[in-house]
């Protein structure tokens, strides 16, 4: 009978670096972590835009014709309107292309949209804790690299 060998662990791999090298790393992983802030809070600003012309769509739906409307115009700007349809918008579909929709179809559109920024949402999410994880990890070792270090001068007044 054969006897199975046991496998052998194989050893993690030792990288050197110097202190400079690690903070470095450090600052890398700091400027990543502001930028994937950044993204988190654009993308909810995108889903909040998103739920509001939702929300705008709806009352639309509702509204009588000939229904008068304030229409944000943009920078804290609006102007009254006459409501002339109530069962149809233009929609931007790419390439400043617009194309009529009905009120229905838009809704369901937006709601995809708003769907893939909720995903979008969470890989930034995820990203964003991994590297949490190693901005501490590489805050923990610069403070063991730091308190060696001392102790290495100390060694050498003595």
């Amino acid at each position: 009978m054969a006897k199975k060998k046991k496998e052998a662990k194989p050893k993690p791999k030792e990288i050197k670096l110097s202190f400079d090298q690690l903070l470095a790393m450090y600052q890398q992983q700091q400027y990543l972590l502001e930028s994937l802030v950044s993204q988190e809070k654009l993308i909810n600003n995108l889903i909040k835009e998103v739920q509001a012309a939702q929300d705008a769509l709806h009352e639309i739906r509702s509204a009588e014709k000939d229904a008068s409307l304030l229409v944000p115009l943009g920078s804290g700007v609006f102007a009254y309107t006459t409501l002339a349809d109530n069962s149809a918008v233009k929609v931007d579909i790419g390439g400043n292309v617009f194309e009529r929709m009905p009120i229905s179809k838009a809704i369901e559109k937006l709601e995809d949209r708003k769907a893939n920024l909720r995903r979008n949402l969470k890989e930034v999410a995820q990203k964003k804790q991994r590297t949490l994880a190693s901005v501490s990890q590489l805050e923990r070792i610069i403070v063991e690299a730091r308190k060696k270090m001392r102790e290495t001068k100390a060694q050498g007044v003595a």
